[in-house]
């Protein structure tokens, strides 16, 4: 061990240009209780080429198969090729069915940095406590090499001293070591660099900390796991090669493991690394990436498919909490060229920064580089300033009100306008209402009256009559609610629901497609979810529903899939009778009179709320509404046989709404209440979906004129009222 007597505190130098050069680390090889021993250098940094292209090029591929062959997209970008018969054959392979068939023009290559290094991913860690290390000059001579000091933190030197080589220097660049903290101008050129950075590696190292009892168990049953499975884009699961457990891809076959590993597993997600904001984009941008937890490791890719096939299992054991599970798949679903800014944005939902305004920035090297030129990182703005601005930048990139969707009155802490989601809290809700197609294809129409007012066009759907909350015992809002609390009050509105049943219009088929968020056959017939009959079965045979088990008995370690799908829905919701007697999901904190309204490019209906003495309005929350859903506040009901579906192919589910006709078949992307797009000068464009498209989004051509919309331009405020809608403009506030 050396002496720290005599030695000088390390001095950074310059870096030449921070917005070119960065530096690296050269750490020393040794043994495990060594001292730490690194060498700081600096060293230009330019982005390598991007690929040829984002997405493999499936339908050209298909083309080329033996018939029962199908060609997929893995989540790792690897081509993947299915084999299956009528008679039961089948084959998983990487390769194509022609041995001489050449892939190459098909994958995706990333090319290569020259200056090669790894980039660590970790957690700073609370503590204020710091180590020393020692930092030497490159190339120095070992014997008399001059010394000096670097006070680092615990959780860094910890990991260094687990990932340091016993034989040869590791090339390695670290947030905490490589920017000079003291130096300001420098600190955010770098901070804006930091994409870059994860992004050129040629890989990522994921530090989870330190070796547990049970953390070898975990690492080593999740990469079996994940070698037994292969995981699509379109979120299809498959055998992967060479398998030797070649069911376990299937939702409902159950999973070998005993108690001990399933706890294993529980606790190696609960570790801190996976709830900061910082690693998302971190481990999203990597080229490679590996977790090492002690002296174990896995790779990023086995990882992944591990936690979607356990996120996938009709059924789990309790000792792993489904809850974590979903948090830690929202993370693994690979960031990809159809991901959105919105869907970007929620890959942070109830992760930890010390900074408000990473909520916004901490994802910033995710999107396009025409929206994060309209949102340069100021630290020194307010943080409500910051969520404002982010959010007036994002209506005006995309044109539609997707953050509106976002909003809470309840609990707010940033003082911004009611427009403006709170990001630095988590929602009263836990799951969004999605995919209600509220109002079509559209394009918002917005003015900014001044800094704190919106003026939108909507129609005025409603009024609140009565609103029955239901308690979130997640929700940090909610201190001393239980499960028992949450689960008693949606026993209660189910009893009261059924009640009605009998005495009202509303049926209880339409609160058990309510509860599922209409996530169903019938509205998604190309993906692996059930009838609305099955889900009513699960319902009546849940005792989250039903009062035939006592209360006490009640233990979110056992819910099933279906359960945690519903609840997560309900809990933190109102659930809204309105004044036309229809039932809807609404935010919390509805009271009776609040207004339920459409905007233009809003996928969801808003509840307001009049603010006192004033035009404006206060945004309320999100709702969700069967009888609103598919455009139908703009352009009235579908007519019979018709219904709308939506198909995806995307692991953020974003995708395309078509029209089906129930009794011929047919399938078609012109809307029966509108004029066809053919008559109306209009044609669809199948464009590839980019980064800075709205989530709901459609290429439309105006041929005549050669005008491409990213909306459709027979739905506007001037030919709805054409139409007799009675257009609103709603000021917000």
């Amino acid at each position: 061990m050396a002496t720290l007597e005599g030695m000088t505190t390390y001095c950074y130098q310059d870096l030449q240009d921070p917005s070119l050069h960065f530096r690296l680390i050269e750490l020393h090889p040794g043994n495990f209780g060594d001292d730490i021993k690194f060498s700081i250098y600096h060293e230009p940094l330019v982005p390598s080429q991007k690929p040829q292209r984002s997405s493999v090029d499936l339908s050209s591929l298909r083309k080329t198969l033996p018939p029962d062959w199908w060609v997929y997209q893995e989540t790792s970008n690897q081509i993947y090729f299915y084999y299956e018969n009528d008679e039961g054959g089948w084959a998983s392979q990487w390769t194509h069915p022609d041995p001489a068939f050449d892939l190459s023009p098909y994958q995706i290559l990333q090319q290569r940095n020259s200056t090669k290094f790894e980039a660590l991913s970790y957690t700073w860690g609370t503590s204020t406590e710091t180590r020393t290390a020692l930092v030497v000059p490159r190339f120095s001579d070992p014997a008399s090499e001059p010394v000096e000091t670097m006070s680092i933190g615990v959780n860094l030197e910890c990991a260094l001293r687990y990932l340091r080589l016993p034989d040869r220097v590791r090339t390695l660049w670290v947030d905490a070591v490589c920017i000079n903290q003291d130096n300001i101008s420098e600190r955010d050129e770098q901070v804006k660099r930091m994409a870059t950075i994860y992004k050129e590696a040629a890989r990522v190292v994921v530090w989870l900390g330190p070796e547990s009892e049970s953390s070898t168990l975990a690492i080593k049953t999740l990469a079996f796991l994940g070698q037994q499975i292969v995981m699509t884009m379109d979120k299809w699961t498959f055998t992967a090669p060479g398998a030797t457990e070649i069911d376990w891809c299937y939702n409902r076959t159950p999973l070998p493991y005993d108690k001990k590993t399933w706890r294993a597993i529980n606790s190696l997600l609960q570790r801190s690394w996976f709830s900061r904001v910082w690693i998302v984009q971190e481990i999203q941008l990597a080229k490679d990436a590996v977790l090492r937890c002690g002296h174990d490791e896995i790779a990023w890719v086995e990882f992944r498919r591990a936690i979607l096939a356990l996120w996938g299992k009709s059924s789990l054991d309790p000792a792993i909490s489904r809850r974590r599970l979903g948090f830690i798949e929202k993370l693994v679903n690979p960031v990809t060229s159809t991901s959105t800014i919105y869907h970007i944005l929620h890959r942070t939902d109830d992760r930890g920064c010390s900074n408000k305004r990473d909520r916004v920035y901490g994802v910033m090297g995710l999107f396009s580089e025409t929206f994060k030129a309209r949102i340069q990182p100021q630290y020194f703005l307010g943080v409500d300033k910051v969520y404002r601005d982010f959010v007036r930048s994002h209506i005006q990139h995309v044109e539609r009100l997707e953050l509106l969707r976002d909003c809470q009155l309840e609990g707010r802490t940033v003082d911004a306008p009611s427009w403006v989601p709170d990001f630095s809290i988590s929602k009263s809700t836990v799951k969004s209402a999605d995919w209600q197609f509220a109002s079509g294809y559209s394009a918002c129409e917005v003015s900014f009256a001044d800094e704190r007012r919106m003026v939108i066009a909507g129609v005025y759907c409603g009024e609140v009559g009565i609103s029955r909350e239901i308690p979130n015992h997640r929700s940090q809002l909610s201190p001393g609610i239980t499960i028992q609390d949450s689960v008693k009050a949606i026993r209660e509105i189910t009893e009261w629901i059924k009640l009605r049943d009998s005495t009202h219009s509303m049926s209880w088929h339409v609160f058990a497609r309510t509860i599922t968020g209409n996530y169903l056959k019938d509205r998604f017939p190309e993906n692996t979810v059930e009838l609305l009959q099955q889900w009513e079965s699960y319902l009546d045979a849940s005792p989250i529903f039903n009062s035939f088990s006592d209360l006490c008995d009640i233990k979110e370690e056992t819910f099933s899939f279906h359960e945690e799908f519903s609840l997560a829905l309900l809990l933190g919701r109102a659930i809204i009778i309105t004044t036309k007697d229809e039932l809807i999901l609404g935010p919390p904190g509805t009271k009776k009179g609040d207004q339920i309204v459409c905007f233009l490019g809003c996928d969801s209906p808003i509840v307001l709320r009049s603010v006192p003495g004033s035009e404006d309005f206060y945004v309320v929350g999100e709702c969700f509404a069967l009888t609103l859903k598919d455009n139908q506040a703009f352009l009235g009901p579908l007519p019979s046989p018709w219904v709308v579906q939506f198909f995806s192919n995307s692991p953020d589910r974003t995708g395309l709404y078509r029209y089906y006709n129930t009794e011929t078949s047919e399938l078609t992307d012109d809307d029966p209440r509108l004029e066809r797009l053919s008559k109306s000068g209009l044609e669809l464009l199948e464009s590839e979906r980019k980064l800075d498209d709205p989530v709901t989004s459609r290429t439309f051509l105006e041929m005549s004129t050669g005008t491409i919309f990213k909306s459709d331009p027979r739905i506007t405020t001037q030919t709805l009222s054409t139409r007799g809608v009675n257009i609103r403009w709603f000021s917000l506030v």
